[in-house]
């Protein structure tokens, strides 16, 4: 989870990044107008994207996030275990 809060504002600039509309009247991440013609950059997209909606956007979903990845390590590590168990040879070994 650690790692996942430390990435994640990252993770929001590339995904506005990515999803800028380029030419039309619609920018649904970005929410200015003055951009129109030319693609921004990160550095760009982090300051329009914290002028608009403050420090709390580049978190907005950590939560959910960190919830998923919770569980998904959790049955991931499960599984490693169980399959050590079942694999490891029979020979006083303990895993």
């Amino acid at each position: 989870m650690v790692s996942w809060g430390s990435i994640f504002p990252l993770d929001v600039i590339k995904t506005r990044v990515q999803a800028q509309v380029l030419g039309g009247e619609n920018t649904p991440l970005l929410l200015d107008r003055e951009v129109t013609q030319k693609k921004l950059g990160t550095v760009e997209i982090a300051r329009i994207a914290y002028r608009t909606h403050g420090m709390r956007v580049f978190f907005r979903g950590l939560a959910v996030c960190s919830l998923r990845a919770f569980i998904a390590n959790a049955a991931q590590w499960g599984m490693y275990e169980l399959m050590m168990r079942e694999l490891a040879p029979k020979q006083g070994i303990a895993y």
